[in-house]
This record gives C-alpha cells, structure tokens and sequence, in this order.
C-alpha cells in the first residue's frame, strides 16, 4: 500500500490548480445555507450527484460557495461539496483561501491537507491551526504539522502555566475556567502541552481554553491510576514522531446530536477523533473514540478508515489532495499500530 500510494503521489500529489466555476457535481449530501456558516439556516439538502451552478464568478465567503440548485433555491455551500465542472474539463479545486485571516498569519503550514469543516473563527497559533465554534463553545478540530527536532526541543516546562480565555474569540462565545469548575470533565487538550513545548509561546497557546474540549479524567488522563486512551494515544504520537522525522495531526471533536454542556454552555463531545499522516509516504493512521474510561489497553479497538471518521463526523478530510490519491489514502483500515 505504502508503494502503491507513493507512485500514485510521483504522478498527481497536489495536481491541482484554481479554476473558475460553472458548476459543482455533489459527490457527498450537504446541506445549502442561507448563510456562509456552519450554524447557517438549511434552506434545502442538495444530495450525491446532484449538480447545482456556481454563482458570483466562483468567488468564495469563509470557504463557501454561493450556488443554484435546479429547483430554484439559491445558497451557500461548503468548498468541499463535490467537484466543479469548467466546460468540459472536471477539477478538484484546491483551498488556497481557507480563512483570510488564516492564511495572513500563515496557517497554511498546519492547513496543508486543507480545512477538515467549516469553522466560526479559524484560530491560527504558532504550534496549530483550529477551527472554533461558536456554538459549542469547543473547538471542532485542531491541526498541526510538527517535525522530530520539536519534539526533542524542550524550551518551556509546564509550571506556573494556567488555564486562559482565547480573547480572540467574542467574549459571549468563549468557554473559560468556571464552566469546567465542579463539571466532572477534565480540561483536555486538543493539541497537546507536551508536544507544543518546543517554544514558550506555543506552549502557552496550548492552554488557551480554544484548544481546550471536555474529557472525562479517565479518558484524557495516562498517568497516577488512569489509562485514558487519549492520554496513550498522544504518547504514541510523539513517538511515532520521533521515529518518522515528522508527521501532519488531525484530530477533533465530535458533539453528537444532543450533546450534553456544562457551565456556560460548553458541549461535551461524545466522540474524538485523531488522524496522523506521514507526509513523505502519505501512509496514514486513524482512529474514532467514544469517551471511554480506562481503555488504553484496547486502542486498536479504535482504529478506523478515514472514511469511516468523515461518515461519522460529517466531515471531508484531506480535501488538498488530488482525489485519486484521496480515496486511497482515506479507504486504507490499519489493523495494528504503527
């Protein structure tokens, strides 16, 4: 598979290239906003090989197009929807305007397999890139590109570090210390304190409550009792960071339909997901994990297709890459750790 996969990358890897829109053939179910937003009114659900025509001379608003379905309905929908038709020639369009705010601050280093969905505010940090929701409170996903030498760099140790608010973020959106205060969850990292110690900077925004979502102990922790498969999992990272020279994370937050909140509003997640690409092979590894206590032991149990992740969360990762290689990439199940 590695081979397969790496002759495949020689040929099209990112073979793609910006082009104006006349139409988009659906090739997964999605909803047509009112609104450029993930929280937008549905006005109608545009389904798998349905075409709908580009409108505004391709011009995308936070990642949305703004289209006609063949039933008269005019709305948004998200860049990743399907493939776009120019005449008679099909392409798939890669992102390079994932948030202005975004690529101003360079984001585009921890974007670089595109946004895994839309986000009210993409937050770029020097360690990873997230995607915020407003109406969570949480952060949807987190995404980092991270290399050996930041993992053996130690430049800041975590004493004296605190819990902080994201004050980029609106101040009636922002989760903050007191929803988490007597809620039985812990405050668990997206991207990870000991990952992000390579800088007192990163280290610092790891602990922005941005990058924070709530896990129960037992899932979050390994350590003194607990062996949360959160916690093991970020340990395996590292080292398969250390043995692979870098890797890209993708990793997120999967609220459910009726999640459950605490304090202020803040919604915890039933589920997470983690994906890890190695970006010299494109092998890849997944997995999709329920809050569990204390099953660390059983972690291949978790093991899923990227496939899988995207029908679970409703959301389309990988979406830079030329969708030959996509496919491929995102039907490959391992079956045992790396």
């Amino acid at each position: 598979m590695k081979r397969r996969i790496y002759l495949l990358l020689l040929g099209c890897l990112f073979s793609v290239e910006p082009a104006l829109a006349d139409y988009i053939d659906a090739r997964r179910s999605m909803h047509l906003k009112e609104q450029p937003s993930v929280n937008g009114i549905s006005l109608t659900k545009i389904e798998v090989g349905e075409r709908v025509e580009v409108l505004e001379g391709s011009r995308q608003t936070n990642g949305y197009y703004y289209v006609a379905t063949q039933d008269g309905y005019e709305g948004y929908v998200y860049r990743t929807v399907g493939r776009i038709t120019v005449t008679d020639e099909t392409t798939f369009v890669e992102d390079t305007d994932h948030s202005p705010l975004a690529m101003d601050m360079g984001c585009e280093k921890h974007l670089v397999y595109g946004m895994p969905q839309p986000a009210d505010q993409v937050l770029c940090r020097e360690g990873y890139a997230a995607g915020y929701s407003y109406t969570y409170k949480i952060p949807l996903w987190v995404t980092y590109r991270i290399t050996r030498e930041q993992i053996l760099t130690t430049g800041s140790d975590r004493q004296g570090i605190s819990f902080r608010q994201d004050k980029t973020i609106p101040s009636d959106f922002r989760s903050k210390n007191s929803d988490y205060l007597n809620s039985g969850y812990d405050r668990g990292h997206m991207a990870p304190n000991a990952s992000m110690d390579f800088s007192v900077n990163a280290q610092l925004e790891s602990f922005l409550f941005s990058n924070i979502a709530p896990q129960l102990p037992d899932f979050n922790r390994d350590s003194h009792g607990s062996t949360g498969v959160w916690g093991r999992l970020e340990k395996y990272e590292r080292r398969w960071i250390e043995q692979r020279g870098e890797l890209v994370i993708i990793m997120g937050a999967f609220p459910g339909e009726e999640a459950l909140t605490i304090g202020q509003g803040v919604a915890v997640p039933s589920h997470f997901y983690r994906v890890i690409v190695d970006p010299a092979t494109l092998e890849s590894i997944a997995f999709w994990m329920p809050q569990e206590k204390n099953t660390a032991h059983q972690i291949t149990r978790y093991l899923a297709s990227i496939d899988e992740i995207e029908q679970q969360a409703k959301i389309d990762l990988l979406s830079n890459i030329t969708p030959a290689i996509q496919d491929i990439i995102e039907a490959e199940r391992q079956t045992a750790l790396w």
